[in-house]
């Protein structure tokens, strides 16, 4: 009993099974001491996983779409019967959506939608999204789909030089009509306008090319970034084998450790300080606000300055418009881009092309330097978002 009781506690714990056999075995002073082998606890586990599976998942899944189905609820009326039926189910116990009054209630998360969802590219989320979050921004996760470059298009004979192109033309366009335009060139080049994948993440542009994503706020969420963030998130708590009913205890344990470590960082920041990395007084004034996480990355844009070379375009009233031709190395290739900064000498309003700001909640490298020449001392607290 003493050993069920463990291997059941480690099990919501998250602990890893062969991690939980070598405490048994260091239990009990070593192998021979003990009455069972590794295997022995690994089907144990799954015995009990899948036993909460039927008991847990199954029932809560059908007990809810028949209940659903029964009350003549359409929102999967769009979504085609023959999608992936774990993936809607599972999204749609996540949403619980219930109709009232013509408005949509979240109820899992006290009426308050979203502003954002990153997923990979799966129609059934698609619709079930557009259904549920019509005021929600979804977007494609850029890694997942340019993975999948060399799985569709290494049949073409120029290959490489596709796969070469096509990046370039997603990660280097600064403008919408500068990505058209490459992509327009791109699929004449290569003679692939008919490729039907091609053509689908035309269309759906907007919801992963990194230049139509940027004009929204996603906390530094990057469109360019893989997955190894959420991945090492979940680290130690989360496998593929992870029932449902097994991932809410685990989430929840997660959770719990996610807020533990914040604790302890926002102690680290209230007791020690990061040296300042220059004598601009804006500089100091993030520090004061920022975190030491956040204050880092802010740094990092103050240093980036030095690749910058800003010249003044033209000038109207209190509006000045600047370029910034910002130099940076892109797969290990020197490479540059330019930038429009406009700034308002009345009321010390700035934009940057870039759009880091908007997407990040972090000010730019290329407004940092325009700031300078424009002998800026304090910037107004709309651009230090709150935490």
């Amino acid at each position: 009993m003493h050993v069920r009781r463990t291997l059941d506690l480690h099990s919501e714990a998250g602990v890893r099974i062969n991690k939980t056999f070598q405490t048994l075995v260091h239990d009990v002073g070593g192998h021979d001491n003990l009455k069972f082998v590794e295997k022995d606890v690994r089907n144990y586990i799954n015995k009990e996983r899948r036993l909460i599976a039927k008991e847990g998942d199954s029932k809560a899944l059908v007990d809810y779409f028949c209940r659903m189905k029964e009350e003549n609820s359409q929102f999967w009326y769009d979504i085609d019967v023959d999608e992936d039926f774990c993936i809607r189910n599972i999204f749609g116990q996540m949403l619980e959506v219930e109709l009232h009054m013509n408005l949509l209630e979240i109820s899992c998360m006290c009426g308050k939608a979203p502003n954002g969802i990153v997923t990979e590219q799966c129609k059934a989320i698609q619709n079930a999204i557009a259904i549920a979050l019509p005021n929600t921004q979804h977007r494609w996760c850029l890694w997942h789909i340019m993975k999948k470059i060399p799985e569709i298009l290494k049949g073409y004979g120029q290959y490489k030089q596709i796969k070469s192109t096509m990046k370039d033309v997603v990660y280097d366009s600064v403008m919408k009509d500068d990505f058209e335009e490459k992509w327009y060139s791109f699929l004449k080049k290569f003679d692939v306008k008919q490729n039907q994948w091609l053509c689908g993440l035309f269309k759906d542009r907007h919801r992963w090319v990194p230049i139509y994503l940027k004009q929204d706020f996603w906390a530094g969420l990057s469109t360019t970034q893989r997955s190894e963030s959420v991945h090492a998130f979940f680290h130690g708590y989360l496998n593929s084998k992870t029932s449902l009913q097994q991932f809410v205890k685990q989430y929840d344990n997660t959770l719990k450790s996610k807020v533990e470590k914040e604790v302890e960082a926002d102690f680290r920041t209230m007791n020690t300080t990061i040296q300042y990395g220059s004598n601009s007084l804006i500089e100091r004034q993030f520090q004061a606000e920022y975190t030491k996480a956040k204050f880092a990355e802010v740094q990092a844009e103050f240093r980036g300055k030095m690749n910058c070379a800003t010249a003044k375009k033209f000038e109207v009233g209190t509006i000045i418009s600047y370029n910034v031709c910002e130099d940076f190395i892109f797969s290990n290739q020197m490479k540059e881009a330019k930038f429009e900064v406009i700034f308002n000498r009345e009321s010390k309003d700035i934009s940057c092309q870039c759009l880091l700001f908007e997407f990040r909640g972090i000010m730019c490298r290329h407004s940092l330097s325009v700031l300078g020449i424009e002998r800026v001392k304090q910037i107004s607290s709309k651009y230090i978002f709150s935490r």
